[in-house]
């Protein structure tokens, strides 16, 4: 069966984009479907085998009024055989331009035949030829898998990291060198104590983190929930000092990765000023693309698609 990229707009019928088996470059018009419409959902889904896979979603604002049926979008495709390519013209002006890797979602599910029969060969003939080890060589063997295994566990433990909620709070306490005690045979003044009390700051960081679906800018609900309650704390916390990081998923290109991190950790500062929040100073926005992931595991590869608001409070 082909692979077809598809298009759905407003939770409508699919649209066929391109045949990535067949075509490699193709422009599909697009209207609005009722009149005056604002705003508009276009989404691209990767069919396969008769399964959809959402790859990008398009949400588009402040639409000009007008009536319906009037083309209004254009949407250029092509495919190199691993990116696909999108671009978005809205009357007639370049929106958005997209590059998908589609390489992990084109992957065989299934190793070739031949290669499952290699691999049954390969068993057999060690299964068979175990005899030949000696005791010595089979413990050392067992010994070298532990030390792998302990290994890996070391190595994901650099990336993993518990997680018990969206919000962590750390507190630290810095303190100057302690004044003399009796005990060093120097008696402690008042003046000293009092000294020592002014001295010590306890300096208070919370961590907010919002998530991001895969290839995707946007705002999602659990997240919007998440910032719009910071947005309220910020407000209580005029003089705190704010860094905003963007992170994504180790998939596509490196530029692909930055941009958008950095689209994602903007978007966030633009919704909290949107909620109210005045920031004062600016906060510190910063983005690293996939060089810093949570987790290498592939069941929770989501939670690197990330970012982080932490906030210092004086």
């Amino acid at each position: 069966m082909d692979n077809l990229i598809e298009v759905e707009i407003e939770n409508r019928s699919y649209i066929e984009l391109l045949n990535l088996n067949k075509n490699s470059y193709k422009t599909l018009n697009l209207t609005t479907l009722v009149d005056n419409q604002a705003a508009v959902i276009i989404k691209i889904f990767l069919n396969r085998s008769g399964g959809r896979t959402l790859l990008k979603e398009f949400y588009i604002r402040n639409l000009k009024l007008k009536v319906s049926g009037l083309p209004r979008f254009e949407l250029n495709s092509s495919f190199d055989g691993k990116f696909l390519s999108l671009i978005l013209m809205v009357d007639g002006k370049k929106t958005d331009h997209s590059e998908i890797n589609l390489r992990p979602y084109l992957r065989n599910k299934f190793l070739p035949l031949f290669i499952i029969l290699s691999l049954i060969a390969v068993f057999l003939l060690f299964a068979g030829g175990k005899w030949i080890f000696s005791e010595f060589l089979f413990n050392d063997g067992a010994a070298t898998v532990t030390r792998n295994k302990t290994e890996d566990a070391k190595t994901e433990k650099v990336y993993e990291k518990p997680i018990k909620s969206d919000i962590i709070t750390e507190t630290k306490l810095i303190t100057e060198k302690p004044a003399p005690t009796e005990a060093n045979g120097i008696e402690e003044s008042s003046e000293t104590k009092n000294s020592s009390i002014k001295v010590a700051k306890k300096v208070e960081s919370t961590l907010y983190t919002a998530y991001f679906i895969p290839d995707n800018t946007l705002i999602q609900k659990d997240a919007a929930k998440i910032l719009t309650n910071l947005a309220k704390e910020l407000k209580t916390l005029p003089n705190a000092k704010v860094e905003i990081s963007g992170y994504c998923a180790m998939t596509g290109t490196e530029e692909g990765r930055e941009r958008l991190s950095k689209e994602r950790a903007y978007n966030v500062l633009d919704y909290l000023k949107k909620e109210g929040w005045i920031p004062k100073p600016e906060p510190v926005v910063k983005w690293y693309g996939g060089t810093r992931p949570v987790t290498l595991n592939q069941k929770e590869i989501y939670r690197n698609r990330r970012v982080e608001i932490k906030i210092v409070s004086p």
